[in-house]
C-alpha cells in the first residue's frame, strides 16, 4: 500500500458525505450494532497499525493526541486539515493511514474503553475517520491489468443461500470477467481474503433483511482493508435498503442479473479511469 509524498487530491465533498451517511447509520440500525461498526473501524485500523514503520517527528504523540481530539471536536474541518497537512507536507499515504488514522483510532478506542469518551463522540470520530478515508481514497495504489477483468463475490456471513451469487458469477464468466467467488466464510475470514487478494471490484450478495447489519459491517471492514476496491451490493432485497447502502459509501447496486453485470461494466470503467490517473500522478 505504498505511494510517495505528494500533493493531497482530498475529496471534500465525499469526506462530508461518507462521514454524515456513516454517522446517519443509527437511524437504521440498533445500538449494539452501531457499537460492533465502531469496534469494527477502531480493530481493523489499529491492526494495520502494525504494519507501520517506526512513526517519523510529524506523528508525534502529541500530534496523535491532537487528531484524536479534533475527530471528536465541533469542527469536522479541523481532523481534515490536519490529515491534508500532513499530506501536502510530504507524508505518503501509507503514512498517513498507519501512523496517523490508525493510531488516532486505537486511541479514541481507549478513551471508549477508560470513559474519557462517549459512545455518541467515538461515533463521531469514526465516522470522520471512515469519511476521511473515502477522502484520499483514489491515492491508495492499485495493481491493475487492464487485459484481465478481475472481481470477486462473495455471500453476507449468516447467508445461507448461494445459488444467486453463484449463478450471477456463471454469467459474468460468460462474459469474459475472471470471477472468484468466496462462499460460506464467516466475516473475519472473508475480510481477510478479499483484502489480501487485492480484487479492484467486490460483489456482495443482499438476500435477506436479517443480514443488513452483517452486511454494512463487511462494507466498513472492506473499505478499511481494501480502500480501492468498487464495491457492488446485488440481490432481492436491495430495493429495501437502498438508502442506507448509500450511506455506506458502495460504489453501485442493483436487484437483479441484468442490472448487476451492467453495474460491473460501469464499475470497471471507474477501475480503468481511476487507474491510468493514478499512474499519471
Amino acid at each position: 500500500m505504498s505511494s510517495e509524498g505528494a500533493e493531497s487530491a482530498f475529496d471534500d465533498q465525499g469526506f462530508e458525505r461518507i462521514s454524515q451517511g456513516f454517522a446517519s447509520l443509527k437511524v437504521c440500525l440498533p445500538e449494539s450494532a452501531l457499537n460492533e461498526l465502531a469496534r469494527e473501524v477502531i480493530a481493523r485500523l489499529a491492526s494495520q497499525q502494525s504494519k507501520a514503520r517506526k512513526a517519523s517527528d510529524n506523528f508525534s504523540d502529541e500530534a496523535i493526541n491532537n487528531l484524536s481530539h479534533a475527530l471528536i471536536g465541533s469542527d469536522s474541518a479541523a481532523s481534515v486539515s490536519i490529515v491534508t497537512d500532513l499530506r501536502e507536507s510530504g507524508a505518503t499515504i501509507d503514512e498517513v493511514y498507519l501512523n496517523a488514522l490508525a493510531p488516532a483510532a486505537r486511541r479514541l478506542g481507549d478513551w471508549w474503553t477508560e470513559d474519557r469518551a462517549s459512545f455518541a463522540q467515538v461515533t463521531i470520530g469514526v465516522a470522520r475517520i471512515y469519511g476521511i478515508m473515502h477522502a484520499l481514497r483514489a491515492e491508495f495504489p492499485i495493481n491493475l491489468d487492464p487485459d484481465r477483468r478481475i472481481a470477486a463475490f462473495a455471500t453476507t456471513p449468516g447467508e445461507d443461500h448461494t445459488l444467486g451469487v453463484s449463478m450471477a458469477a456463471d454469467l459474468c464468466r460468460k462474459e469474459g470477467w475472471e470471477i472468484y467467488l468466496k462462499l460460506g466464510l464467516d466475516h473475519d475470514a472473508l475480510v481477510a481474503e478479499l483484502a489480501t487478494g487485492d480484487f479492484p471490484i467486490i460483489g456482495l450478495s443482499a438476500g435477506q433483511k436479517e443480514s443488513l447489519p452483517a452486511l454494512i459491517r463487511l462494507i466498513v471492514a472492506l473499505r478499511i482493508s481494501n480502500p480501492r476496491a468498487q464495491i457492488l451490493v446485488a440481490g432481492r432485497f436491495v430495493s429495501d435498503i437502498a438508502d442506507t447502502i448509500v450511506l455506506t459509501g458502495a460504489d453501485a447496486a442493483a436487484t437483479d442479473m441484468p442490472g448487476a453485470v451492467a453495474a460491473m461494466e460501469r464499475l470497471w470503467g471507474d477501475v480503468l479511469t481511476e487507474g491510468g490517473q493514478r499512474a499519471q500522478n
